[in-house]
């Protein structure tokens, strides 16, 4: 069976971030609610962290949740686990506060 059911169709589709291109098998509405949610975190950690750092977070955490059983949760965990991650990084000095100006 289908992971979003019978008459749900999934496709590899591409999801772009500015630091590069990721093929994903999610629903386009998954996707498109994936790329909502990583503008969020951009904005939630603007002048925090590059938007680089945060784009290979939240591919990473998008590559973690591919075999997903229940796609529609995948934006919810990818936003959960990026903001955890850099968090965490940002606690333990593993990433830099970004460096604004010239």
């Amino acid at each position: 069976m289908h992971p979003l059911g019978s008459g749900s169709r999934a496709a590899s589709h591409r999801v772009v971030f500015k630091g590069g291109v990721m093929t994903v098998s999610f629903d386009p509405q998954v996707l498109k609610l994936v790329e909502g949610e990583v503008r969020n975190i951009k904005h939630d950690f603007r002048g925090l962290v590059s938007e680089d750092s945060i784009e290979v977070i939240a591919h990473e955490s998008l590559e973690r949740l591919a075999d997903s059983r229940v796609p529609q949760f995948v934006p919810l965990f990818v936003g959960r686990f990026t903001r955890e991650r850099l968090r965490e990084q940002i606690r333990t000095g593993a990433i830099h506060e970004e460096k604004t100006g010239t």
